[in-house]
């Protein structure tokens, strides 16, 4: 069995004028939201064995949060410059790059393509992948990355931080 778990980056800030895309940082909101994803996903003992990440600023940022706040030890931290700006048929092509010695890993990325990934690989429509939301999917019969294509993943849920209570986030 192999799982992913999907990160959209937190909110960013768009209080620079004109400042590249690429560099943007994080928004308040998206700090205290990155810090609630941290925090419930600490209390549900979800904890990826490696995390993909799109090299932007505020991919890492959201990881640096996340990883923070859920106390995710021995986790290998690995950017890949193709997840950013890309489809989701690209970051699935880069996932069967994965080494199989990895059962459970996380993407931090951007839409659209996290939804569009969602959709064509587990048979679930997704209108929009909103801003440190996390998905997982589970692949039950999945033995190596390479065979991604072969097989639908199951969408177990999809979070948003405005989904969260005060206890999920204790």
């Amino acid at each position: 069995m192999k799982s992913i778990l999907f990160i959209r980056h937190a909110k960013s800030s768009w209080e620079i004028e004109n400042l590249e895309d690429f560099i943007r940082p994080l928004s308040e909101r998206g700090i205290n939201d990155a810090i609630k994803i941290g925090r419930y996903l600490k209390n549900i003992q979800l904890s990826p064995e490696l995390c993909i990440c799109s090299p932007s600023h505020r991919t890492i940022a959201t990881f640096s949060i996340i990883n923070h706040s859920s106390n995710w030890h021995n986790i290998k931290f690995k950017l890949n410059k193709n997840l950013y700006e890309c489809s989701g048929k690209k970051i699935k092509s880069e996932l069967k790059e994965t080494n199989n010695k990895y059962n459970f890993i996380a993407v931090i990325g951007h839409e659209p393509s996290l939804s569009e990934f969602i959709e064509e690989n587990c048979n679930f429509s997704l209108l929009k992948f909103p801003t440190s939301a996390i998905a997982l999917v589970v692949y039950k019969d999945l033995k190596r990355w390479r065979n991604l294509e072969k097989e639908k993943g199951e969408l177990v849920f999809i979070i948003s931080p405005k989904q969260l209570t005060a206890a999920d986030v204790k």
